[in-house]
């Protein structure tokens, strides 16, 4: 693929993109996308399974895979604050040492990252847990958590994450009114992530006018985790299509990451867009040469 002017990229898998036996899968991403993000083994859960005792090779191997070949790369996410994705041993500690957990992992993730990342979700799907906020007592630990982030690395963006802002009726009013409150706090956030699982069908009209409502709070857009599930490849990419399409040319909307793209490894069959062999990766949804033409379109305005 042309590198564009667009970002476009996808989740990938950090074992199977340095593992020779996935010699398709890595040529695939590295033939379509210009930008990456580890699925999961950058989640504190999975880094930390036993406390102090980090995993940092798993990520770093394929970060410094990732930029050899010239792709930047998304963190995510330094917190997860959902009782189900926290660390394990962090949920019987008790609440007064909590925050402290909280300052050892900004202390090892974030320098151990630097320079490394373009972008990181700071406390991920916030709107649908407040894990931290009530473990702490603090109110307002999402601004403390980019303010610490902020201080340790001054030049990587920060963003908040999350799910149902286009495609659930009420999440995106409590996006909306967190990331104002964020902006009015002086915190720095850099912009919104949008996950875009399209589970069902959304007629596009109301995607943007969702989208147009995180618009207006003035900060730029990524849509981070777009996939949809649907059986019928015709139907998935025609309406892939219309949603790409709609999120290329908002003008609030600096990127686009897609949430995996082989059915050898994604969440639901029905999300892929890839399938074959490890060794012989093969498109199965002719979405990518119209993401090339959106790119083209939108660098032409």
């Amino acid at each position: 693929q042309d590198k564009s002017e667009f970002p476009f990229g996808c989740a990938i898998q950090s074992d199977l993109i340095v593992d020779p036996a996935y010699i398709g899968y890595q040529d695939f991403f590295y033939d379509t996308f210009e930008w990456g993000v580890l699925a999961n083994k950058l989640k504190w859960k999975q880094m930390e399974k036993t406390r102090g005792v980090i995993d940092h090779d798993t990520p770093l191997n394929a970060i410094n895979a990732l930029r050899a070949r010239g792709i930047k790369i998304r963190g995510h996410a330094v917190f997860w604050g959902i009782e189900k994705n926290v660390p394990v041993w962090q949920i019987p500690l008790p609440d007064n040492e909590i925050n402290g957990t909280n300052v050892d992992r900004l202390n090892d993730i974030i320098p151990t990252t630097k320079g490394l990342l373009e972008h990181w979700d700071v406390n991920n799907e916030n709107v649908h847990g407040n894990y931290y906020e009530e473990r702490t007592g603090d109110v307002n630990i999402t601004q403390w958590m980019f303010r610490e982030i902020h201080k340790r690395d001054p030049d990587v963006k920060l963003f908040l994450n999350d799910f149902g802002i286009v495609n659930e009726r009420y999440a995106g009013s409590s996006y909306y009114n967190q990331g104002k409150m964020l902006k009015e706090a002086g915190v720095p956030i850099y912009g919104f992530g949008i996950q875009s699982h399209l589970n069902n069908y959304m007629e596009p009209s109301v995607l943007k006018f969702r989208l147009d409502r995180i618009a207006r709070l003035g900060l730029p857009i990524w849509i981070t985790e777009l996939d949809f599930t649907n059986e019928n490849k015709t139907a998935q990419a025609e309406y892939l299509d219309d949603v790409m399409r709609l999120y290329f040319s908002h003008p609030a909307v600096e990127g686009i990451m897609l949430w995996g793209f082989w059915i050898g490894k994604i969440s639901a069959p029905e999300k892929a867009l890839a399938e074959g062999p490890a060794d012989n990766v093969q498109v199965t949804l002719n979405i990518f040469q119209k993401q090339n033409e959106c790119t083209r379109k939108q660098i032409e305005k």
